[in-house]
């Protein structure tokens, strides 16, 4: 399957079912169309690494454009950083949302984080969704002001509303293919019907 190259030690031939490709490992580069038009490693070179057990990367590090690479100027802040993004990740993976208590030390600003469990008034309370039940019964600017100082209930549930005129998928095309079906039936029985007589 994997055959070197005569000319080349760093060159592989791959015996396809159509077509031969040429892998070069120095630079990780094939003659096939997906490694031409994107410029990544193709089906044919995590084959032959595979096969091989070839370490190393698989993208070259000459091939990673600098320029979309940020510098890092201080490890600290890069850490910290770092360490709450994967304890965000986290908490997102298994559903949950910290609560970030923010309290003031000698030191300075210190974040304790408390996981639980997401609610609906959660989701509600963090992107300042109301539900249109609440507007329509709310009409007074009384009323209006004591419900937002209020924190949301755990116990309220989030109205659906079912849309009436919604369909299944197809249904409509299937009944109109019914009564298509049966006034052809019906055509065919009269013609049947009147097969010998002449109208005029």
């Amino acid at each position: 399957m994997y055959e070197q190259d005569s000319n080349d030690t760093s060159v592989f031939l791959i015996g396809g079912l159509f077509k031969e490709r040429k892998l070069r490992v120095d630079d990780w580069s094939c003659d096939c169309d997906f490694a031409a038009s994107t410029c990544l490693p193709c089906r044919h070179t995590v084959a032959y690494r595979k096969h091989h057990n070839v370490g190393g990367p698989v993208i070259p590090w000459s091939r990673i454009d600098e320029s979309e690479m940020a510098d890092i100027e201080d490890e600290a802040e890069f850490e910290d950083m770092l360490k709450f993004v994967m304890n965000k990740w986290r908490n997102v993976r298994q559903k949950k949302v910290a609560i970030e208590n923010e309290t003031t030390t000698a030191s300075g600003l210190e974040r304790i984080s408390q996981s639980r469990r997401f609610t609906d008034t959660d989701v509600k309370t963090e992107f300042g969704i109301d539900s249109s039940d609440e507007e329509d019964t709310n009409t007074g600017s009384a009323k209006d002001e004591s419900t937002k100082d209020k924190p949301a209930d755990a116990s309220s549930n989030v109205s659906i509303r079912l849309n009436p005129k919604w369909e299944r998928p197809r249904r409509r095309e299937r009944k109109l293919l019914k009564e298509r079906k049966l006034i052809e039936r019906e055509y065919n029985r009269t013609s049947a019907r009147y097969k010998g007589v002449c109208l005029v």
